[in-house]
């Protein structure tokens, strides 16, 4: 199999870099794609007998995959903190604009049964609330506590 056919191949297939100890001993460093159960190689970088050259091996590895492996890197070092921080407070943002709609309807709900009648706001947060949020009692509290309701 040549290069342009493992290639082709990874286009549709992840693949992921494996160390392997081999019976000698030493450690060799592959390209492997893994379908239908069965792990295959795609590219052979090397064997090596150190930790220090294995670690070179792995990283040229890396490289490699990231050029041709057609495979985005993952950021697990959180250097995106400021895009978190945006996406959590647009989300939160999100939240509650759809507590205040339900919010609101079940205000309407709960005027057109009659509840109004009873002059009691304690009452009507708490209706409200259990048909929104069906929890606990102790976690609609909480609810309760967290939207000042």
């Amino acid at each position: 199999m040549n290069l342009g056919e493992s290639a082709l191949f990874c286009t549709f297939v992840p693949m992921y870099i494996r160390k392997r100890k081999n019976p000698s001993g030493s450690i060799s460093v592959a390209a492997v794609v893994k379908r239908h159960g069965k792990s295959r190689e795609v590219k052979i970088f090397g064997t090596a007998d150190t930790d220090e050259d294995v670690s070179k091996l792995y990283v040229d590895a890396q490289h490699w995959l990231q050029t041709n492996g057609n495979q985005l890197p993952i950021d697990f070092e959180d250097e995106r903190g400021r895009e978190r921080e945006e996406t959590m407070r647009v989300v939160g943002n999100m939240d509650a604009v759809l507590l205040n709609g339900t919010q609101l309807l079940l205000s309407h709900v709960y005027d057109r049964i009659g509840f109004n009648q009873i002059p009691n706001e304690i009452l009507r947060h708490l209706v409200i609330a259990r048909v929104s949020q069906p929890r606990s009692k102790l976690a609609t509290v909480a609810y309760l506590k967290y939207t000042d309701g």
